[in-house]
């Protein structure tokens, strides 16, 4: 009997031992494939923002000429097109600028918040999330949400590839709150980006 029973715990002691290597094992397993694998709420959506290069179109589309139905902005690196109607307000502390769809008079001033329905900040860093689109040759990062009074409020990301992004927001509000318009012109802030050119 007494060799059964040194065998029982010969046994006992054996299965212990393998299951401690087991855990371990595991527990190293999970922990080098976390490593090794990005969670991806970790990854940096803007990362994968590019321009798109396309033989047909070059960076000198816009020119100061072509003012056909449209203005044109030249900003830091970057020049677009704007409709013909709408104000520009320009900030004189800093490169943003903001779009005006209900004047067509310019202005400059200090700028502190938003006063016009679409804002531009041009910024060398983003914080953006959101739907990947194609809009002229820029891939860019939208977003739209709505809150329970029906205000809408669009979010455009733009990686110029030169250093320097623009966060474009615009803001819908049937209230007629400040800084907003009371119809939807995302459509024609897309028309915006599209003619995006550096």
């Amino acid at each position: 009997m007494v060799g059964t029973d040194q065998r029982l715990k010969l046994v006992i002691g054996g299965a212990v031992v393998l299951l401690v290597l087991i855990t371990l094992a595991t527990f190293f397993f999970i922990s080098r494939a976390k490593q090794e694998i990005p969670a991806e709420n970790n990854l940096d959506p803007l990362a994968s923002l590019r321009t798109i290069t396309n033989p047909n179109q070059t960076n000198s589309q816009i020119s100061p000429t072509d003012t056909t139905n449209s203005k044109i902005y030249s900003g830091q690196g970057f020049a677009l097109k704007y409709p013909q109607g709408w104000g520009l307000l320009t900030c004189s502390n800093s490169s943003h600028l903001e779009f005006d769809p209900n004047s067509s008079t310019d202005t400059t001033i200090a700028c502190d918040r938003a006063v016009k329905p679409v804002t531009v900040l041009v910024t060398p860093n983003l914080n953006c999330k959101g739907e990947l689109i194609t809009l002229g040759s820029y891939q860019v990062l939208k977003t739209k949400s709505r809150d329970n009074n029906g205000d809408v409020d669009y979010q455009w990301c733009v990686s110029l590839g030169n250093g320097s992004a623009l966060d474009i927001t615009h803001r819908v509000s049937q209230g007629g709150l400040k800084a907003t318009s009371k119809i939807d012109l995302s459509t024609q802030v897309e028309e915006i980006i599209r003619t995006l050119s550096n």
